[in-house]
């Protein structure tokens, strides 16, 4: 399964968590490279608090659109919403989160 902007996520494990879980170095430096590359103010060291605060804010009822919303402002970077996405990939594939069922255009 493909994480969506409109996906709701929820963790699987409480407590202390980062969405750069389940990402190597190469993982996390093409994210990098993705936001410097559209607000050149971005360095590779935001990518810790960005993640850490990416899995504060999972809450099950917030979208991932949302929650790149929330970054981008609480950072102050402009940054595509797209670009969170492999965040909530690496997540999924870690087993940390599970996506609500979809409602809209018949998926579940």
């Amino acid at each position: 399964m493909e994480a969506r902007l409109d996906d709701i996520p929820r963790r699987l494990a409480g407590g202390v968590g980062s969405a750069l879980e389940g990402l190597d170095y190469f993982a996390q430096d093409a994210i990098y490279r993705s936001m410097v590359a559209q607000d050149p103010s971005f360095i590779f060291d935001s990518l810790r608090p960005i993640g850490d605060e990416f899995w504060n804010l999972i809450n099950g009822e917030r979208t991932f659109a949302q929650i790149a919303d929330a970054l981008i402002f609480q950072f102050d970077f402009e940054l595509d919403q797209e670009l969170f996405l492999p965040l909530a990939a690496g997540l999924l594939r870690e087993g940390r989160i599970e996506l609500s069922p979809r409602e809209a255009e018949g998926e579940a």
